[in-house]
């Protein structure tokens, strides 16, 4: 599921090193941000829902938490809310952008299921929660058996893909594990939920957003390993938060990986100055964060900026996370000249190959929106 803007990159080469990666990243945020200034902020909270198709209850709850309008008595029904809203989007990109083996009936169930509930009362909802959502999550995943299938092929396919560049100097390293890339995963959920340590404030200045971000900027592992990692940690968010939902009794149903975190920190606000105010919520993506400045007199509304996770990810065109991980790779194979007609064919197929490896890290940082590579010889 995309929403509106558009994401173009482009990729330089110059005879074996990528030289120069840069985006062009549209989003329309400003006009919405003018929409929002022109109703009082409840039913501007309200508009959210309808603007933001993919996280609308995501955006609800960090408008309203910018506006100090969330009522603690709702605090159950919105992590709710979000929960399953998360689900719903992570399953829609196991199967559409990681290709997960799933019949499309477990599929169309489950997501039915999300989606029905996400229009229930909380009560309501637990009751099919408590229902039909470990039966049909069971169904979705299939067998421990499926699960290592879909990563091995997937393995497979990215590593045919990556193997354009050249990763010797990290010739030490082997293929990861499935218990070292489970310790792994547990890390980046723990880094993921878990931000506010020793109850300290989400930092405003966030370099980077997300399982994908977070695994290129930081983990020494090789590139097709990466890719596999963030997969499997989408997957198996999808299970913490299946295990989140259903209800006590039920737990022993889900197939969990040893991933127990404290959820409740799934949103909150900040409050930034006297006239400003902060509202977070985490989405399947990452951190979204709604800023609401109001003027001095607090009569009306100044500014309403949003920021989702692929804002921080692709929005700052001098900090590119895509820049920092491909510009200056060396690619494997002999020099060509891009002007030289007997290595059209090879230089065509060294541009599909960065093509496919852009394209996979893209995956893995996870915009909301459509993409497009371009590759070129500098």
């Amino acid at each position: 599921m995309t929403q509106v803007g558009s994401l173009q990159i482009r990729v330089e080469i110059n005879a074996q090193t990528i030289v120069s990666v840069s985006h062009d990243y549209q989003r329309p945020l400003s006009q919405i941000s003018g929409l929002l200034l022109k109703a009082s902020p409840d039913k501007s909270c309200d508009i959210l829902p309808l603007v933001f198709s993919v996280c609308g209850v995501a955006h609800k709850t960090a408008g309203l938490l910018a506006n100090a309008l969330l009522n603690e008595s709702n605090t159950q029904n919105f992590r709710q809310k979000i929960l399953l809203e998360n689900l719903r989007e992570i399953i829609f990109r196991l199967v559409q952008v990681w290709k997960y083996p799933v019949e499309n009936e477990s599929f169309n169930a489950l997501s039915t299921m999300i989606s029905e509930c996400l229009e229930l009362t909380r009560e309501d909802a637990n009751k099919k929660i408590d229902a039909k959502l470990a039966v049909l999550w069971a169904e979705f995943f299939g067998h421990e058996k499926r699960y290592h299938q879909w990563l091995e092929h997937l393995k497979i396919c990215v590593k045919q893909d990556v193997d354009v560049i050249d990763e010797s100097d990290l010739h030490r390293l082997r293929d990861t594990t499935g218990s070292e890339r489970n310790a792994l995963i547990l890390t980046l959920m723990k880094n993921k939920y878990l931000v506010q340590e020793n109850n300290e404030p989400l930092l405003d200045k966030r370099m980077s957003c997300g399982f994908g971000a977070d695994l290129f900027a930081k983990n020494h592992l090789l590139f097709f390993e990466k890719i596999v990692t963030c997969a499997a940690s989408v997957f198996c968010e999808a299970e913490y938060i299946v295990s989140e939902l259903v209800s006590d009794k039920q737990k022993h149903q889900v197939n969990e990986r040893s991933v127990v975190l404290n959820s409740e920190n799934l949103f909150f606000n900040e409050q930034v100055n006297p006239h400003t105010r902060n509202g977070w919520v985490l989405t399947s993506r990452g951190w979204l964060k709604h800023s609401v400045t109001y003027e001095p007199d607090h009569a009306r509304i100044k500014s309403w900026d949003i920021e989702a996770p692929t804002d921080v990810n692709f929005g700052n065109k001098k900090h590119s996370i895509l820049a920092e991980v491909l510009q200056g790779l060396v690619l494997n194979g002999n020099s060509t000249d891009a002007s030289d007609e007997r290595s059209v064919q090879e230089n065509t197929n060294i541009m599909m190959k960065i093509e496919a490896l852009t394209s996979w890290l893209i995956k893995a940082i996870d915009p909301c929106l459509d993409y497009s590579v371009e590759v070129c010889y500098a």
